[in-house]
């Protein structure tokens, strides 16, 4: 009978654990800090499109896109309007009379 030698057992490698204090404050420059709609508020929005357009099938796509747009366009103007961006709190141009 032969013996054999046994290594002994390592754990494997893993990789580091990225924590929340790893991350950046603030978004790169160029990026807008403006939160993504949720799966759940595009699909909402995209039934209300469904259903305004008579229930019309074969345009779930065009909803989605549609509903993503608009719940994204909302987003940014409402992220303006509380940083005071160009445009916060005016909806309608102002000119001369």
């Amino acid at each position: 009978m032969s013996h054999h030698m046994h290594k002994p057992m390592t754990q494997p490698q893993r990789s580091p654990v990225v924590t929340a204090s790893d991350l950046p404050i603030a978004p790169p420059s160029g990026f807008s800090a403006v939160a993504e709609p949720t799966h759940d508020a595009i699909a909402r929005r995209a039934y209300d499109l469904y259903v305004k357009a008579g229930r019309t099938q074969g345009q779930s796509t065009q909803n989605w896109q549609e509903a993503e747009q608009a719940l994204r366009e909302q987003a940014q103007t409402a992220h303006r309007d509380q940083e005071g961006g160009p445009g916060a709190g005016a909806p309608y141009a102002t000119g001369s009379r």
